[in-house]
């Protein structure tokens, strides 16, 4: 026999209290119960070990599958001498099952918990006011120890005294769907509590209990008190109209844990901060905390306060673009932001340029990024960040694909820096822009750098204006416009870059299909250089480019012909230059 038919033996041979009503009624069914277990001792004895009977079972019939427990519950019925519920019956295919003053009582309690032991529809019951006694209370919390669908019910109003409530905590310690249990007004003392107490320390499921209208009494809170303050999943709790006073009063509020307002976005949390730290709370950024677009720009905060927005922002869910350039954050306070952003999902944006984070805030940042999967953009110019921290960052761009845009313009990065960020930029497969502009970017870290542009497949948008790239990063650039297949946009005005450099830009040009915008303004490449540009795209019809940017640059009447040769094939090529001088004079360059 399967578990459903020994659970519901179980609840149907509980003891449950003696019967009011004596007579022949109630001789004839004693009578009726000894024929039948003498019948049993005999079927025993012709059984194996390994079989057995219930009083459910007759002649050993295979009954059909019962989802509901309707054929459990009429047989129940039966054995225990109750009038089966038609409501009961009608609606125990509903999940929400609502038996309320019914007369139940502990008998028809006990059939009605012998149906639901193996029912799978019903998810919330209601058994308010039926007069189930602690039999009755005992037979429902044995079937929730069985049955795993029923996650509310409520046991109101019956009298379940200390003897159901001890059955329903020993339920407790096992159950793990029960979310709602309502045990207002049953008469539980602090004897019930102490065993409900036990129950809670463990039961980390049950969210909503009521204990109400009652009499615990002070030796009662004094048992809440340690089991309010250990259990870790109640949400709401019910103690009116208890008489709990003096000493047990006292205890359950130690115990019992502050009820807090809900808190999207983190402004409690934000001035207990402020107080910890002692800074001044900043009434912006209270007023702002439930905007998208944050701009904390130029505000003072300094590294303290900058730790107190950051704890704030932890939790809060309505900032997506957060601005903090200019506050002079510091080390400390961009780790506390860093910190923020390993926790926080939301916020896509950040800026936090212009804030002396030097290497120990880079560090923080670059250890964010090696686990963040939200941030898309993130400013870190003017920092006064060196090579080791673009070594810390640059590993961390080999493992993130989700930034797509990152500025680290006006820093101190120098040479060496170019070393790494080549190697991180050809691995990276989530950049769509990167500007490196004003940092000094020179040598052997330029060509590096070029490099790895080379080998890069994502990025659009480079920006690497002001910095010492000169012929040798020309060369290398030229080499990595042949091979790149998805810039789109290079800037590489105020670069040294000589009139040779600008003809290896030109050779890769030819090659090039993906060029839509080249700004090579503020560069000494004379016009033989603009020249050769120029003549590059027109010998690549597949050419995308756009716009031409030669500031600065003075360009003759040979360049304005083949201009006009040029736009004829790319109508929508735009040149911009810094005007026309006399006739064009070939120069002599060398060979590449």
């Amino acid at each position: 026999m399967d578990q459903g038919k020994k659970s519901s033996t179980e609840l149907l041979t509980a003891p449950g209290p003696e019967d009011q009503d004596a007579g022949a009624g109630r001789e004839k069914l004693e009578e009726d119960r000894g024929q039948r277990e003498e019948q049993e001792e005999q079927e025993e004895e012709e059984i194996s070990d390994e079989d057995y009977d219930t009083d459910l079972e007759l002649d050993d019939q295979e009954e059909a599958y019962d989802p509901v427990g309707q054929a459990c519950y009429l047989e129940a019925c039966r054995a225990l001498q109750v009038a089966p519920a038609s409501y009961f019956m009608r609606h125990m295919q509903s999940s929400e099952l609502s038996m309320m003053h019914r007369g139940l009582g502990p008998q028809g309690t006990r059939a009605v918990a012998v149906a639901l032991v193996t029912n799978t529809s019903v998810l919330q019951l209601n058994l308010q006011g039926n007069w189930m006694e602690g039999a009755g209370g005992g037979a429902v919390a044995q079937m929730l120890t069985e049955n795993c669908y029923i996650t509310e019910v409520d046991l109101s109003h019956n009298r379940l005294g200390d003897l159901g409530a001890g059955a329903v905590a020993a339920m407790l310690r096992g159950n793990g769907t029960l979310r709602s249990l309502n045990l207002s007004g049953n008469r539980l003392t602090a004897r019930s509590v102490e065993q409900l107490g036990l129950a809670l320390v463990h039961n980390s499921k049950l969210q909503h209990l009521d204990l109400s209208h009652n009499a615990l009494g002070e030796e009662a809170g004094r048992h809440l008190g340690d089991a309010v303050s250990e259990n870790t999943g109640l949400r709401s709790l019910s103690l009116a109209w208890n008489a709990i006073r003096g000493a047990g009063a006292v205890m359950l509020q130690r115990g019992q844990p502050r009820e807090e307002a809900y808190d999207p976005v983190g402004q409690a949390c934000y001035l207990e901060a402020c107080r910890a730290l002692q800074v001044a709370p900043a009434s912006y950024f209270m007023r702002h905390m439930q905007s998208s677009e944050l701009s904390m720009m130029h505000r003072g905060l300094g590294p303290q306060g900058t730790r107190a927005v950051a704890v704030a922002l932890v939790t809060n869910t309505s900032v997506l673009q957060l601005n903090l350039q200019g506050n002079w954050m510091e080390g400390a306070g961009g780790g506390a932001v860093a910190q923020m952003l390993t926790e926080n999902c939301y916020i896509t944006e950040v800026d936090l340029s212009h804030n002396r984070l030097g290497d120990l805030g880079a560090g923080a940042v670059a250890a964010m990024l090696r686990g963040n999967g939200t941030l898309q953009s993130l400013n870190l110019s003017g920092n006064r960040l060196t090579a080791r921290s673009v070594e810390q960052l640059g590993l961390a761009l080999v493992h993130n694909s989700k930034l797509q845009h990152l500025d680290l313009s006006h820093n101190a990065l120098g040479e060496e820096a170019g070393r790494h960020l080549g190697d991180a930029v050809s691995e990276n497969t989530g950049l769509r822009s990167l500007s490196l502009a004003w940092n000094a970017i020179r040598g052997a870290g330029a060509v590096m750098l070029a490099n790895g542009l080379g080998g890069n497949i994502s990025l659009r948008a480079v920006d690497l204006t002001f910095n010492g790239f000169g012929g040798e990063g020309a060369v290398a650039l030229g080499r990595a416009l042949k091979e790149n297949a998805s810039l789109e946009e290079l800037n590489v005005s105020n670069n040294r870059i000589p009139p040779e450099g600008a003809l290896h830009l030109a050779m890769g040009l030819k090659r090039n299909n993906t060029i839509k915008s080249l700004k090579v303004g503020r560069n000494p490449i004379q016009t033989a250089g603009c020249y050769g540009i120029l003549q590059a795209l027109q010998e690549n019809p597949q050419s995308a480019m756009e716009q031409l940017d030669l500031p600065d640059v003075t360009v003759n009447q040979d360049f304005d012909d083949l201009y006009s040769a040029v736009k004829e094939m790319f109508p929508a090529l735009t040149v911009n230059h810094g005007g026309r001088t006399g006739a064009f004079k070939k120069q002599k360059l060398e060979k590449v």
